[in-house]
């Protein structure tokens, strides 16, 4: 348990925590005790107090939780994300509403990955050292030496939110930036380097990178954009989840759609003759069609 020590007084409600405990033993550490973990982490964002909860566990199986759900529960109670999949966040969240009514609010918590590149140890060191990563809710912090490793490592780990020098060995910033503006979209960057140079500074924002800052480095500075970066990445995120749900729901829409418009053409006596002559139809009193996907 990691709690940090300007939380160490703070009053949690009872059983706001104890359902997700209570869930880890019964349906997710069975028959693996040995190397069974779960880890709550708390800090202070603002006015706010944040809990992490973490375990290794297995999870309820799919059928039961399918019966638990439709026997006792409605999905509808947490609106958002992955959240409604989890009957014990389901639980928080009632006894939230208990405690703070229309105040209380559960959210899906997405941990996100930073990836550092520079051929330089002491600067990767130094912007490690520096950002506030746990403000940002970025939990997994990555190196790479030059361009090349990076394009790896951002093939397998997908970060987030990607730093990057210009000038390094092998393939060096521009040319990743290039490849991510074609192969990682997803991704945003963060370019910080020693070279105060408008050609340099040109190709950066040309292949969208989302800040151009130079060493040394100004703490103050790096988290600032650290802070937009990220909020622009979830923004971004939001709008390409958006996207792909409508173009789901489109897909799921178009037969029905299709058997509509062709009911709609038969039946219309006023359609004009071109749209008939489209679907190779002739006009009479019964059409017997037939629909192939």
């Amino acid at each position: 348990m990691e709690i940090s020590p300007n939380t160490e007084a703070v009053f949690v409600p009872k059983m706001i925590l104890q359902p997700i405990i209570e869930n880890c033993f019964k349906h997710g550490f069975n028959d693996r005790m040995e190397d069974a973990k779960i880890s709550i982490c708390s800090y202070r964002k603002k006015d706010q107090l944040v809990f992490i909860v973490q375990d290794n566990g297995r999870g309820i199986q799919k059928e039961k939780l399918q019966i638990i759900r439709q026997g006792l529960y409605r999905r509808e109670t947490i609106k958002e994300g992955k959240d409604r999949e989890s009957i014990g966040l389901k639980n928080i969240y009632d006894r939230l509403q208990l405690y703070y009514g229309e105040e209380a609010n559960l959210r899906e918590w997405k941990e996100m990955k930073a990836l550092i590149v520079d051929d330089e140890k002491h600067v990767r060191e130094g912007i490690k050292l520096l950002a506030n990563w746990e403000g940002n809710g970025i939990t997994e912090i990555y190196e790479a030496s030059n361009g090349e490793d990076a394009i790896q490592m951002i093939q397998s780990l997908h970060p987030e939110i990607i730093f990057s020098d210009m000038k390094m060995p092998k393939v060096d910033g521009t040319q990743l930036l290039q490849w991510m503006d074609v192969h990682y979209t997803a991704g945003k960057t963060i370019v910080v380097t020693g070279y105060d140079d408008y050609h340099y500074m040109r190709k950066a924002m040309h292949y969208g990178s989302s800040d151009y800052l130079l060493k040394p480095i100004n703490p103050e500075m790096l988290n600032d954009t650290l802070v937009r970066v990220v909020k622009e990445w979830k923004q971004e995120e939001k709008e390409r989840k958006n996207k792909l749900s409508k173009n789901q729901l489109i897909n799921k829409m178009k037969p029905a759609y299709r058997d509509q418009k062709l009911t709609h053409i038969i039946n219309n006596d006023l359609v004009d003759k071109k749209v008939w002559e489209e679907f190779h139809l002739e006009k009479a009193q019964i059409y017997t069609i037939g629909l192939l996907q």
